[in-house]
């Protein structure tokens, strides 16, 4: 194969997947645009697991990075049963979000019985028409986790965020597996503990196009993202594609 051949295989298979990088800052943001994501989620304090990021964030962040930002939309920490006020809370977020021009929304809660919260992910689809719509990792604590493809394809659901009901994307990756071959069209995007050095594992063995992680490390007192970290990545999931070209 010529080398101008292997770079337009390489365009091709660039194209093809999804690198999401998780930060809580502007700094890191910028750091992960320009190691190699092709999209960002953004939320502050990543210690406890993300939560919605100031306005004042997601305007700088949205001025400043090019790529699709995904925002986090959860009012606390914790368990994803939420009282109706901080339902009402996450719904003004998602309102204030797409006002903002981001790509998306990160969002998903929970009933008492561990269900999705239908009633609540119906009203992000209505007040967000516009938006790329992620459930977050609430899926993974969901009971009936099969039968809710089909509903989120409807309400215009885009994604699942998920480690495949385990802790790690590693240890899900039967699940992974079996969710992106019945997933009715929603794209299923593994994250949780992923690497370098299992990144090629888990795409190979799921079928997945995308891939979700901090990638971070300690730098100058602040966890940040990996600016080689993210460029092993990148190279694992350009070789992976590329391999799969006729």
């Amino acid at each position: 194969m010529s080398s101008v051949a292997k770079e337009e295989n390489l365009g091709k298979s660039v194209k093809r997947f999804q690198l999401e990088v998780c930060v809580d800052s502007l700094e890191g943001a910028l750091i992960a645009a320009a190691s190699g994501a092709t999209r960002i989620e953004l939320s502050q304090q990543l210690g406890v697991g993300g939560l919605t990021p100031t306005s004042e964030l997601v305007a700088e962040v949205y001025r400043q990075i090019k790529i699709p930002i995904i925002v986090l939309v959860r009012c606390r920490p914790g368990n994803f049963v939420y009282t109706s006020q901080e339902l009402e809370t996450m719904i003004d977020s998602a309102i204030e979000m797409q006002r903002s021009g981001v790509t998306g929304i990160a969002v998903g809660a929970s009933n008492s019985r561990g269900e999705l919260h239908w009633e609540f992910l119906e009203r992000i689809a209505v007040v967000c028409p516009s938006m790329e719509l992620v459930i977050h990792r609430v899926f993974d604590h969901a009971t009936q986790q099969e039968a809710a493809f089909g509903p989120l394809k409807r309400l215009g659901f885009q994604r699942v965020l998920t480690s495949g009901g385990q802790d790690n994307a590693i240890d899900g990756i039967e699940k992974l597996r079996g969710w992106n071959r019945l997933s009715d069209g929603i794209e299923i995007l593994p994250a949780g503990g992923i690497r370098s050095t299992n990144a090629e594992q888990i795409l190979r063995n799921t079928g997945c196009n995308q891939l979700h992680g901090s990638f971070s490390h300690l730098q100058n007192g602040m966890r940040l993202p990996n600016t080689e970290e993210i460029m092993r990545v990148r190279k694992i999931m350009d070789a992976c594609f590329l391999a799969k070209e006729p």
